[in-house]
């Protein structure tokens, strides 16, 4: 049921970036990370690479469209380790938790700062401009 897209803004474009296609998957993975940051966890890596796609359906809920959803939780955390995170990042000066990249990681982030909320924002938001504008955005 599940096919990992290696690069989802490509895949947002093969369905017409301006799309209501487009526009679904783009919401599933915002939707998604409402819930996240709901229940208190930082992602700290959202990025392209970390969304993934069902395959289309005949029929259904869905409708036929692709359903997208945000994974790879490894570097995510949780009020507790964000934490503990910050007295280690302090302690060591070195940080930049997740992918470096002009469209993934929040400056604050690449400085070393804690990843909060926010930094997954501006990952969110490089998702959104490559998926609905991509030839703008290369």
């Amino acid at each position: 049921k599940w096919l990992m897209s290696p690069e989802f803004a490509q895949q947002a474009a093969a369905v017409n970036g301006g799309s209501v296609a487009a526009r679904v998957l783009c919401l599933d993975i915002t939707r998604g990370l409402e819930q996240v940051h709901f229940h208190g966890v930082v992602h700290c890596d959202v990025k392209a690479a970390n969304v993934f796609l069902t395959r289309p359906t005949e029929g259904g809920d869905s409708g036929g469209l692709r359903r997208a959803v945000l994974a790879d939780f490894d570097l995510s955390l949780d009020q507790a380790r964000r934490a503990s995170f910050a007295v280690s990042v302090s302690a060591s000066s070195a940080g930049g938790r997740g992918t470096p990249g002009p469209f993934s990681m929040a400056p604050e982030v690449a400085r070393g700062e804690v990843p909060t909320k926010a930094a997954d924002l501006f990952g969110l938001g490089g998702i959104l401009v490559r998926a609905l504008f991509s030839s703008s955005a290369e």
